[in-house]
C-alpha cells in the first residue's frame, strides 16, 4: 500500500494506491472529502448508509459526516 499525503492551500491531499484490503474506521473531518476510485470495488459507509463503489466511482462526503471505507 502506498499512501502519499500532501498539503495544498492548507488542505490535505491523500493518494492511496495498490491497496489489497484495508478498513478505514468511522471518522469525520471539518472539511469535505472527495474519494475517487480508479479500480476495484468495495464499500463506503456514510452516516450508516452503505454505498457500493466500483471502478471510476466518485464519492463526496460532506464535512462533519461520519464515514468509513472498506476496500
Amino acid at each position: 500500500m502506498l499512501i502519499i499525503s500532501r498539503v495544498y492551500q492548507k488542505k490535505y491531499i491523500n493518494i492511496l494506491s495498490n491497496i489489497s484490503k484495508i478498513l478505514i474506521d468511522y471518522h469525520y473531518h471539518d472539511y469535505i472529502e472527495i474519494l475517487f476510485f480508479l479500480s476495484g470495488n468495495g464499500l463506503v459507509y456514510v452516516n450508516g448508509q452503505e454505498i457500493l463503489y466500483g471502478s471510476n466511482t466518485l464519492v463526496i462526503v460532506n464535512s462533519q459526516r461520519a464515514h468509513a471505507i472498506n476496500v
